[in-house]
């Protein structure tokens, strides 16, 4: 698949879903189809000049289980720089969370990248990357 660079608005639903919903609701076609709850206006916003940025994820087969680590690295233009993926092993969800973290600081420090802006849906890591940061100034 390829990656383009693009800077479009994106909308929280597809065109198609909403354009299927309003043939329904004119046929009067009773359905499981509903509307969508909401539309949201979502933009990109990429890092600075000479930044990166990391979109990263942990997870578990079961809980504990084998888990596993991915991120996905973009340069100042959203391209696709790097990604990785690796089998961590045996532990918890938040095991995997917290090491993703690591594994994406290592890969970073690897390739001489100056400056990195992680991502990550785990408000437990981003408080312990937030603190880490504070004690190390």
């Amino acid at each position: 698949m390829p990656i383009y660079q693009t800077d479009h608005l994106q909308i929280g639903c597809t065109e198609q879903d909403t354009r299927e919903w309003t043939i329904m609701c004119r046929l009067r076609i009773a359905g499981r189809t509903r509307p969508p709850v909401s539309v949201v206006l979502v933009r990109r916003k990429p890092p600075d000049l000479e930044w990166y940025k990391v979109n990263i994820d942990g997870s578990s087969l079961l809980s504990p289980g084998q888990i596993f680590a991915g991120g996905i690295f973009r340069n100042n233009r959203g391209f696709f720089v790097a990604v990785f993926t690796k089998s961590i092993g045996w532990g918890f969800p938040l095991e995997a969370e917290l090491a993703v973290g690591l594994l994406a600081i290592q890969y970073d420090h690897r390739h001489g990248w100056k400056h990195l802006w992680i991502k990550s849906n785990s408000i437990l890591v981003v408080r312990a990357l937030h603190s880490f940061q504070g004690s190390s100034s």
